[in-house]
């Protein structure tokens, strides 16, 4: 009778080659984040003396990251598509990368990830700086570079890098948290070379103060230098005279404590003066009159009904302020007009084709409920 012998190592087991897979990943992430912040400790430290490699490294530094939360999921998700992903190519550097478009069109589709347009135009600012500089390098290391524009322009993009991996990705990202923390301080101490731009604009600021506006502190640069409104439930743009920080915000009444507060969006939903959190519901209960949609709806008028926003994805959260505003309450962007699908009527803020029959994505139209009979 023959005797059944359990082998002592299962490497060879089937089961067992995921979970190796998997833990090969996991160190090639680990290799990029690595990486991505040896480039931006590298940038930070050549502003003084090398401005253009500055740049260019800081650049890399900030791709390799976005590059890192797709790598996150699998490592051919960074492949581009033209080629077929191959493991042992990947690992030896013979592969061609996708670029910044590449990898912000990645996170969207295929991990669902919403990079704000602000958040990616100021990505796209560094990177259009950093290509004028590889292409017309000779011109770059002849001609007077401003620092100032330079760190104007990491700063704002690490405001905005860091406020993502920080938070919507911070438990990805959470075993670098002091690694990134302490770029965020190396990065701030070149803050006194845009004390120049500040005085500059002294008289400006001056002015905006008379003229009504309430001058803060930049979450970026750190100047008294930021620009806001102080109408209550007004969407609005904030702007800082002195980095272009630029971020749109609504001023409303705290639901837990009355006192006005900034609301940024929901990821950084807490009144600074109670310190409780503001939800979407919160937001929605100050900005809509539930009345004033009750009677309309009940005479058939159905223009201010929620919608889902193209921006962030969020559900439904695409509302009518009482001002006509029409915002999304999770990421505050604004939106011209409401499209309905022709099928399920749910609310969109982008234009679909088509909808009766293909649906849109909340439904699969017509052509799902025929093929259901």
């Amino acid at each position: 009778m023959l005797k059944l012998i359990k082998p002592e190592k299962m490497e060879w087991w089937p089961i067992a080659q995921p979970l190796k897979q998997k833990m090969s990943n996991k160190k090639l992430f680990s290799n990029l984040v690595e990486n991505s912040l040896s480039f931006l400790n590298k940038a930070i430290d050549e502003i003084e003396g090398e401005p253009v490699f500055s740049l260019i490294h800081f650049y890399t530094g900030l791709e390799l990251l976005l590059k890192a939360r797709l790598m996150h999921e699998h490592w051919s998700l960074i492949v581009h598509r033209k080629h077929i992903p191959d493991i042992q190519k990947f690992t030896s550097g013979d592969f061609q990368s996708i670029n910044l478009d590449e990898i912000l069109n990645s996170l969207d589709k295929t991990l669902g990830i919403k990079i704000a347009k602000m958040h990616a135009d100021a990505f796209h600012d560094v990177r259009k700086h950093r290509n004028r500089i590889i292409h017309f390098f000779h011109d770059a290391q002849t001609k007077p570079i401003k620092k100032e524009l330079i760190i104007t322009e990491q700063l704002v993009a690490w405001h905005f890098l860091q406020q993502i991996v920080t938070t919507q990705w911070s438990k990805i990202f959470n075993l670098w948290a002091k690694d990134i923390a302490d770029i965020d301080k190396k990065l701030r101490k070149y803050r006194p070379y845009l004390k120049i731009v500040f005085d500059q604009k002294s008289s400006v600021i001056e002015k905006l103060k008379s003229s009504g506006y309430k001058v803060e502190n930049c979450p970026s640069c750190k100047f008294k230098s930021l620009a806001c409104e102080q109408n209550l439930e007004i969407l609005y743009e904030t702007r800082c005279e002195v980095c272009n920080l630029s971020e749109p915000r609504i001023n409303i009444e705290c639901p837990h404590c009355n006192k006005v507060l900034a609301y940024e969006g929901s990821v950084t939903s807490h009144c600074k003066h109670c310190k409780k959190k503001i939800s979407i519901t919160d937001i929605e209960d100050v900005l809509i009159d539930h009345g004033t949609l009750h009677i309309r709806a009940m005479e058939g008028d159905f223009s201010d009904t929620e919608a889902s926003c193209v921006e962030c994805d969020g559900h439904n959260t695409v509302i009518t302020t009482n001002y006509g505003q029409l915002i999304c309450v999770a990421c505050l962007s604004e939106f011209p007009a409401i499209y309905y699908c022709e099928w399920c009527g749910e609310g969109h803020t982008k234009y679909l084709e088509n909808t009766y029959y293909e649906g849109c994505g909340e439904c699969g139209g017509a052509s799902d409920w025929r093929r259901d009979d």
